[in-house]
């Protein structure tokens, strides 16, 4: 187990928790009935749940605080040896080899769907699980092509009932604007002019094409970059009481983006900055100690290793589930319903396990033989 493992344990933690509470907000949905329908309104465990599985989005902040950290991150400390090639080599492998696999998965369900229940994907359910296909589905190539090539939300569609798939666009551009800035802000005149000019044009032109949205996420994104920043010049030594407020900070700001007193932007900002804290701030945890639940322990690693591809496909088996099993009509919250619910769950962690497996274990493997042709 090298060093820098160890010393990032928490990150595993956030990164698992979060897609983990991605997965379990869309089941939520399409399992149970909104919390405004609950009968049983004044019990702490039902508040409790329903609070948990409506952190969705606000995991998604965490995962581009940790993209920003880990990816931007990687391009400052290789700085001096950064080649632009191999870089988007290993960026586009990293989101192909699940991305495709999965973009296809959806077609095959899609296409049942379709066969069986075609009111879905025209978007006739999408208020009662509050997200979904929407009125304007399509099947044509164009979406799929587009999604294949980060363009969704941007020429094209989420493609068909893959709807996590809007913050790969995200992503993947963030991937790109990142280091052009670097480079043509390059102090060490490392780059010749005609290249910075070059890098410069293709810049402009993204930020043209980009939505607003999109460049307003990048600050988001930026924050997990200044968080690298400091957690690696970071010479102090950790401090139970700034762990501490930086729980409370991470938590106070979720709570508050359930009262939605601010907009929606400024609570995405306001949580970024808390998990930023808390990873500048966290301890840094040895593997090999024994306080650790082993156990547990390698339950989160593995959480942690499968969340990409949980991420993406536990949408469209949730809208197989919302058809097949709950049959339109959604539950309202008690033991028997709960525990139907953490073995749907099961299933779905199940199948993301076995299709990491499959794909996305085998990435460094798919990208040596991609260099062993292009390099």
């Amino acid at each position: 187990m090298n060093k820098n493992k160890q010393h990032l344990l928490h990150l595993d933690y956030l990164r698992g928790l979060s897609a983990l509470l991605v997965c379990m907000g869309h089941l939520r949905n399409v399992f149970f009935v909104d919390y405004n329908d609950v009968l049983v309104v004044d019990s702490f465990v039902v508040k409790f749940f329903y609070f948990i599985t409506s952190l969705g989005h606000q995991a998604v902040m965490i995962f581009f605080v940790l993209s920003g950290f880990l990816v931007g991150g990687s391009i400052i400390k290789n700085l001096d040896n950064f080649n632009f090639k191999k870089y988007l080599t290993n960026r586009i492998t990293r989101l192909w080899v699940v991305l495709i696999p999965c973009l296809f998965l959806t077609l095959i369900i899609d296409e049942l769907l379709l066969s069986n229940y075609p009111e879905l994907l025209q978007g006739m359910y999408r208020n009662l699980i509050n997200s979904g296909p929407s009125e304007n589905y399509s099947q044509t190539l164009m979406p799929l092509m587009g999604n294949i090539f980060f363009l969704q939300t941007i020429f094209v569609k989420t493609y068909g009932t893959l709807e996590p798939v809007w913050s790969l666009a995200n992503e993947f551009w963030y991937y790109i604007l990142f280091p052009l800035i670097l480079i043509i802000i390059d102090f060490k005149n490392k780059y010749n002019l005609i290249l910075k000019s070059f890098y410069t044009i293709f810049l402009l032109i993204i930020l043209y094409l980009l939505p607003i949205e999109i460049m307003k996420y990048f600050m988001i994104w930026c924050f997990g970059v200044f968080a690298f920043y400091i957690y690696d010049i970071k010479k102090s030594n950790y401090h139970k009481f700034n762990f501490l407020l930086s729980l409370i900070l991470l938590i106070s700001a979720l709570i508050l983006s359930k009262l939605k007193i601010l907009s929606l932007f400024s609570n995405d900002l306001l949580i970024s900055l808390a998990v930023s804290y808390l990873i500048i701030v966290c301890p840094k945890i040895n593997l090999d100690q024994n306080k650790i639940s082993k156990l547990f322990k390698n339950v989160i690693i593995h959480l942690s290793n499968i969340s990409y591809t949980l991420y993406l496909v536990h949408f469209p088996i949730c809208m197989l589930i919302f058809c097949y099993v709950i049959k339109f009509e959604k539950m309202h919250l008690d033991l028997p319903n709960f525990f139907s619910y953490l073995f749907y769950l099961t299933i779905i962690i199940s199948f993301s396990c076995i299709f990491w497996f499959i794909f996305e274990k085998n990435t460094n493997l798919i990208r040596d033989i991609i260099y062993r042709k292009i390099f």
